[in-house]
């Protein structure tokens, strides 16, 4: 019998990789640097999803001006590009996923909403040969909860909508599977918990990378 999927598209905050620690370091850096007051490492995972202007907006409780923005912007990408790995890993049990589902067949992709060059930095530290793409955020493409870079993945992948399976953590990624119509697995071992991922109406839920593949198969 031949398998549903043809590729599974991977969000990376949250889902492959726990980049809180340095996304809060890079995020309090620009706060502190423009004068406003720092905030928690938990105040960050809350805020991640959207983005980093989204993420800069709820940061500092208040709207920026587009030139103070900008500015900020590109000095949080200038200190993260050389700060993502500092304390970022892998969670446990993703290496064993990914191989599993390579071993079965599947071709692997990234979708994520954290700038493009540093999603692809990170990919290539941790997860050489493993992804036959990974799409950023970039000038020009609709981020998730739109569907852009989902589907300039599926183009790259060379699939439909409905041959691809997405593995998220957060309401961005229910969002986007709404926007979408693709299919959806939810982890609990991210930057949300279950009891908030079932209020929003999600019904496919993983407590562990592992079991992810029980919807896969």
């Amino acid at each position: 019998m031949s398998k549903k999927y043809k590729a599974v598209i991977f969000d990376l905050d949250g889902t492959l990789l726990d980049t809180a620690q340095d996304l809060a370091s890079s995020v309090n850096y620009v706060l502190e640097k423009y004068g406003f007051s720092t905030r928690s490492v938990e105040d960050i995972i809350a805020f991640t999803g959207n983005g980093i202007k989204a993420l800069l907006h709820r940061a500092m409780e208040s709207a920026l001006d587009d030139k103070l923005c900008d500015s900020m912007i590109k000095d949080f990408k200038a200190h993260y590009l050389t700060h993502a790995d500092v304390h970022t890993t892998p969670y446990e049990g993703i290496y064993e996923l990914l191989d599993a589902l390579l071993e079965k067949g599947y071709t692997l992709a990234v979708v994520s909403n954290k700038v493009h060059e540093a999603s692809q930095r990170l990919c290539n530290k941790f997860f050489e040969g493993y992804f036959a793409t990974v799409v950023g955020d970039m000038p020009n493409v609709a981020k998730k909860p739109a569907d852009g870079t989902i589907r300039l993945a599926l183009d790259k992948l060379g699939c439909t909508m409905d041959e691809i399976i997405y593995i998220g953590d957060s309401e961005v990624d229910f969002y986007t599977h709404q926007n979408t119509g693709m299919d959806l697995v939810l982890g609990t071992w991210g930057f949300r918990d279950e009891n908030y991922l079932r209020s929003l109406g999600a019904t496919r839920l993983a407590a562990r990378p592992a079991d992810v593949l029980k919807f896969i198969e």
